[in-house]
């Protein structure tokens, strides 16, 4: 198999296809190298490549996993299926009506496969549940289904150590640094506590000014 866009997604459905022991990653291509670096390291021998065409020229490749940005879902897909690939691609298919119709196209003149990865349409536990309750009748005539899933927390990392001390007191920077970006922001005649907002200092100049003309 071969791997067209080596992100989070390209990497984590690789690593499914090649969990199965059936499946050898025979080539990777991004247009980032450091990504094609760090998949090498996950499928020692996989050749590396910056363009998908070169990677669909290889003879050892039999089909491609795509997990490119969404507007190169389709014309990837139609390269590989032309070049005699079976293909997956991740979803969105195609981001118009004009190229799906090509893709339908192209997998049928090379007498290809070309599977959408859909969520959970092919995972055993949700055929389980079709064939236990909804073939069987047993939940009689459905004629509403609401379901939500909020699982797409993988990418949160834990709370810092510092999540409950003030930004301007975090050592990421200089104490001088600090007091530039925080304090002379917009080098005023005079320091602008960072503490204090604008309705704040408007009040204090009013306390020290309180016969002065204010002007609205």
């Amino acid at each position: 198999m071969g791997l067209i866009g080596c992100g989070d997604r390209g990497e984590y459905v690789s690593s499914v296809f090649t969990g199965t022991k059936q499946v050898d990653l025979k080539a990777v291509c991004d247009v980032y190298g450091a990504k094609i670096d760090k998949m090498q390291t996950k499928a020692p021998g996989a050749k590396g490549f910056n363009d998908h065409r070169k990677l669909l020229e290889q003879k050892d490749v039999d089909a491609v996993l795509i997990a490119t940005p969404d507007h190169w879902h389709a014309g990837t897909a139609i390269d590989a299926l032309n070049a005699g690939k079976d293909v997956y691609v991740e979803k969105p298919l195609s981001l118009t009506i004009e190229e799906g119709p090509r893709i339908v196209k192209a997998a049928r003149i090379n007498n290809r496969i070309c599977q959408v990865g859909m969520q959970q349409r092919s995972g055993q536990i949700y055929l389980q549940a079709k064939r236990e309750y909804f073939d069987t009748k047993k939940l009689g005539k459905i004629t509403l289904v609401r379901t939500w899933w909020h699982g797409n927390t993988y990418h949160l990392r834990k709370a810092p150590a510092t999540l409950g001390v003030s930004v301007a007191q975090i050592s990421l920077i200089s104490p001088q640094e600090r007091h530039q970006i925080l304090v002379e922001w917009n080098q005023t005649e005079r320091d602008y506590p960072a503490d204090l907002c604008i309705h704040q200092l408007m009040e204090s100049q009013v306390r020290r000014t309180p016969d002065a003309v204010a002007a609205v």
